[in-house]
């Protein structure tokens, strides 16, 4: 089964890349979001430094966004399906399962989708609305509360920055940016 957001479109070489990965009995395939920036301001580019980075979610062993997701169908027998008791963040907890059980998945770079980004004032009301789905993870605990005022890990920064592809911009740029995404990290946690 392939999941994807209604805004999306997939590169001319999508379905190849998933049948190839299908062949070597991944049951869970996760893609790359190139997020398309909605202008060139530098707030146009918080929404993919933050979000949409399934590569880090790979790393980490965090679930996946239903986005440019690939799921075996019978997976669902296993698991069940997407839990419906939150406001957002139901396809992260799903995935998390399947990989906790030791389902074979992978994060493939040329599984490629486009993603409109989101404007300044879309981002910051989405994000409200994870940070109400992410209760599931962190139930507002103590370190939940704590985290809400520091800004990102400086590597956790600059490991996104390389991702984009964009480790070389101006230092001045880096710091507006860095302090952006402090803002929506803020607003997410609110939202806990």
């Amino acid at each position: 089964m392939c999941f994807l957001d209604a805004c999306c479109k997939v590169d001319p070489n999508w379905l190849k890349v998933i049948d190839n990965l299908i062949d070597q009995n991944y049951r869970l395939i996760a893609g790359h979001f190139k997020v398309q920036p909605f202008d060139s301001s530098l707030r146009s580019l918080v929404h993919p430094l933050l979000y949409l980075n399934n590569r880090k979610n790979y790393k980490k062993k965090f679930g996946f966004p239903a986005g440019n997701l690939i799921v075996q169908k019978n997976l669902f027998d296993q698991i069940g399906l997407f839990p419906d008791d939150q406001i957002s963040g139901n396809d992260i907890i799903w995935t998390k399962m399947a990989i906790d059980i030791g389902t074979k998945h992978i994060y493939d770079p040329n599984c490629i989708v486009d993603y409109p980004g989101h404007k300044w004032d879309s981002l910051k009301e989405k994000v409200k609305k994870y940070g109400m789905g992410s209760r599931y993870h962190y139930h507002n605990t103590p370190r939940s509360k704590i985290n809400a005022f520091l800004p990102l890990r400086l590597s956790t920064f600059m490991d996104a920055l390389d991702y984009r592809g964009l480790r070389n911009i101006p230092l001045s740029q880096k710091l507006r940016l860095y302090l952006l995404t402090w803002q929506i990290k803020w607003i997410y946690y609110r939202g806990l």
